[in-house]
């Protein structure tokens, strides 16, 4: 048995030890209200007990069921239809810099996770680059086969360091040429460094192709300094005005992700208002739901706390009328 929402068990657990307190509060109250009637009221401490067992044992089944248990897997087979997304990531030494969260490489990763996790259909390949550029994963409609690529990228997966993203546009040219489909979308991660001048002339080649060019940046205006080939700090800063020229000549659009992937979203939605690729069929595996376990044992303890009495009228007939009517009225409610 595994759980969907691990990713949440933070907050769910944080959230169960807020209703935990509260509950033990509420329990002292209780307490206390209960010694100040019991003179006039017949109490069932045993039954008490009970109850407030049922609600310590609700907490932790409503925490479990709240990370989605799944117990194994079914495979249904669907039509893959979509578009080739291309992604450009940018693993020169400058992606270490620490002014984004993390560093701007592993922003620029989570970033391709979250194209890759919001696509439907369609293939995803990847590209990584530094001094030079090339196919690090193959287009692929396993989006599982992608994120292994993507997690295995780094500064030394590229040998020749120093940014050269003419090589990028190259290399995407290269990929797309050999695909006959019409959906083409190529997105660029990158801080905007670039030391060999040859984007813009690469960019007149690669438009020949029509495909749809995203430039996605990351990192502060004022620079971050990492450590040089000789040791020394080097400052490097993200270079906004050169991408967005660069996606203006390609035809595309720039947006920046050093503190929201919101611009992603374009992506996302250009890719859905493009002409489906046909793909043929794939398998596609799905968890299987295993609340029951968790879910009937909850419902069974709070119909059994809200149901089971743990107080009864005395035969005190001196009682107040409107307690004695309440009291009435409870009894009749058993």
């Amino acid at each position: 048995m595994s759980f969907a929402n691990m990713e949440y068990a933070a907050y769910i657990a944080a959230l169960s030890s807020l209703v935990f307190a509260a509950l033990v509060f509420y329990l002292y109250l209780k307490g206390r209200a209960a010694k100040n009637i019991s003179a006039m009221l017949r109490m069932y401490p045993w039954k008490r007990r009970i109850k407030t067992g049922c609600l310590l044992l609700a907490l932790p089944l409503f925490a479990l069921a709240a990370l989605g248990p799944t117990r194994g897997e079914r495979s249904r087979e669907v039509e893959n239809e979509g578009a080739d997304v291309l992604i450009a990531l940018d693993v020169s030494r400058s992606m270490n810099a620490g002014d984004v969260a993390a560093t701007r490489l592993e922003r620029a990763k989570n970033a391709a996770r979250w194209i890759a996790d919001s696509l439907d259909g369609g293939r995803i390949g990847l590209i990584v680059f530094a001094g030079e550029a090339f196919l690090f994963c193959p287009m692929t409609a396993d989006r599982g086969a992608f994120l292994m690529f993507l997690d295995a990228a780094g500064t030394d997966s590229v040998n020749l360091q120093g940014t050269d993203i003419g090589a990028v546009f190259n290399e995407a040219h290269r990929v797309f040429k050999k695909k006959p489909q019409n959906s083409k979308i190529l997105v660029l991660i990158t801080d905007g460094e670039d030391h060999e001048g040859t984007a813009f002339s690469a960019v007149e080649k690669f438009k020949e192709l029509g495909v749809s060019v995203y430039c996605a940046g990351l990192g502060e205006d004022e620079g971050a300094f990492i450590a040089g080939a000789d040791g020394n700090p080097v400052k490097t800063a993200k270079n906004a005005s050169f991408l967005k020229k660069l996606a203006g000549a390609a035809g595309g659009s720039y947006f920046d992700i050093s503190e929201s992937f919101s611009g992603l979203r374009a992506v996302i939605s250009a890719i859905d208002s493009h002409k489906k690729n046909h793909y043929g069929s794939r398998v596609l595996k799905e968890p299987i739901e295993y609340f029951a376990p968790f879910i009937l044992p909850l419902i069974f303890l709070l119909a059994l706390e809200l149901l089971l009495p743990e107080i009864a009228m005395t035969s005190n007939a001196a009682l107040p009328p409107p307690l004695r009517k309440f009291l009435k009225k409870y009894r009749s409610a058993e």
